[in-house]
């Protein structure tokens, strides 16, 4: 028996556990020895990560290839959320540099004047 007969087997082995199993409390393609939930939460994961461990976890056993696309979304969703984020911590911080750099400016010129004024 090939791991491929293996895999058919124990699929339609779930699929016939899930007919006589609580689906909502316990879906089969989730039973695999700690619930997708129980790990998303003990990690303490966001929506998006949290879809992301839930779709690559049940491709297999659910809906195949449309979940490992829906996984695919909600990673391109998250690097796109983290790069928003990076770049706008970068301009508040170039902001800051410019503000700061400015102030400086200001600072010397006002000394300077005011010498001038003693001479």
């Amino acid at each position: 028996m090939s791991n491929t007969d293996d895999f058919a087997d124990e699929l339609r082995r779930q699929q016939i556990e899930h007919l006589t199993t609580d689906c909502t409390d316990k879906p089969w393609h989730y039973n695999r020895g700690i619930q997708t939930t129980d790990y998303i939460c003990s990690w303490g994961m966001d929506f998006c990560e949290g879809n992301i461990v839930k779709y690559i976890t049940r491709w297999k056993y659910k809906d195949g290839l449309e979940d490992l696309k829906k996984a695919r979304w909600y990673i391109d969703k998250l690097i796109a959320d983290i790069e928003k984020s990076q770049s706008k911590a970068f301009e508040k911080s170039q902001s800051k540099a410019s503000e700061k750099s400015q102030s400086k400016a200001f600072d010397q010129s006002t000394y300077i004047s005011q010498n001038d004024y003693i001479l």
